[in-house]
């Protein structure tokens, strides 16, 4: 009886762990994420790092709403984990109270320790196919100045989350983290 009760418990498990599909940065048409510059997908290399030429680019997505944190120290990032609570977790950068406040035709993300909430109120705009957010520029929270993406050559990380069950809370398969490289 304590076996079938083990057996039940942890399939129970594996099926809640695997509810949804990891978080697809850059995988093609059928991804959650879409970096896109000049038309074309950016290229991640071997070592997974998004290289992204100093031009302005487009985050694309099929979800309507995704949160992007981005700066040039991983550490900045916080706790990005599955199972953060984004309501409760100040030690993430995806906690709704460090949001940064954008306008309906935002096209820049801030870099730091917050989150770009990318939604149609925020400057995601949408066509038949996917919304996307253009980005021109990073408004650099530490120094509070706009840094241009071809003076902004270097290494960032950046950590995307798309709540796919509207529950406030980084589950497994919606988000994930990527190294970026600007050139």
């Amino acid at each position: 009886m304590r076996y079938r009760l083990f057996y039940l418990l942890l399939l129970t498990f594996l099926f809640t762990a695997c509810a949804h599909k990891p978080l697809q940065v850059n995988s093609g048409s059928q991804g959650d994420v879409l970096i896109v510059q000049g038309g074309n997908a950016a290229v991640t290399d071997a070592g997974g790092v998004l290289r992204l030429r100093g031009e302005p680019f487009e985050v694309r997505s099929r979800w309507s709403r995704v949160n992007v944190c981005i700066s040039r120290s991983e550490a900045d990032l916080g706790k990005v984990a599955a199972g953060v609570d984004t309501v409760r977790e100040m030690g993430s950068c995806f906690n709704l109270g460090k949001s940064y406040a954008m306008e309906g035709d935002a096209d820049y993300l801030v870099l730091g320790d917050g989150v770009n909430a990318l939604n149609e109120a925020h400057g995601m705009r949408r066509n038949d196919r996917y919304f996307w957010f253009p980005v021109r520029s990073f408004y650099d929270e530490k120094s509070r100045k706009d840094l241009p993406l071809a003076k902004a050559k270097g290494r960032y990380y950046a950590a995307f989350w798309v709540d796919k069950n509207g529950d406030r809370r980084l589950d497994g398969g919606e988000f994930a983290l990527v190294p970026l490289l600007l050139e």
